[in-house]
């Protein structure tokens, strides 16, 4: 699918690799502009290089074609899932949070895992990668927070 604006910043993808014959691809487009004009095409080929044949695409007819409007929408790096609950508060005696995780770069400083935590409040929880590389608790409820640490540094890419 090719799309295109007026000079303003536009992305798009599709998370589907493959679909079956006359099946719909859902396109998800973030556009700086009011609107944008989207096409399907055949790419020929499609490498700019100046001592190359450049960039060559043939128009396929397509209900697609068209002017959609344009809406800017945060794009979210990364795997992750957000999980809506009431309040990060807690009124509990006891708390297990749990992962199997695979750590590619412990020494970045603090990520966190599991959490709802308001690191403003101090109040929440969470399962953190801590400054060190180690992993981290958190449990506040603002007015006092238990951290725990296992002291370990965990092994890039394992």
């Amino acid at each position: 699918m090719k799309m295109a604006t007026e000079s303003k910043e536009i992305i798009g993808y599709t998370d589907c690799i493959s679909v079956e014959p006359g099946a719909r691809v859902p396109f998800k487009v973030s556009c700086e502009s009011r609107s944008y004009r989207a096409d399907i095409v055949r790419l020929i080929h499609g490498d700019p290089h100046p001592a190359g044949p450049g960039r060559k695409e043939e128009l396929i007819e397509s209900s697609v074609s068209g002017t959609y409007q344009g809406r800017v929408q945060e794009i979210r790096t990364g795997s992750y899932v957000a999980i809506q609950t009431p309040s990060a508060d807690l009124d509990v005696t006891s708390l297990t949070l749990q992962a199997l995780i695979y750590p590619t770069l412990p020494s970045r400083g603090w990520q966190g895992l599991l959490t709802r935590w308001d690191a403003a409040k101090e109040i929440g929880y969470g399962l953190f990668i801590g400054p060190e590389g180690d992993l981290v608790t958190l449990v506040g409820d603002g007015s006092a927070t238990l951290t725990v640490r296992s002291g370990v540094e965990l092994y890039p890419h394992r």
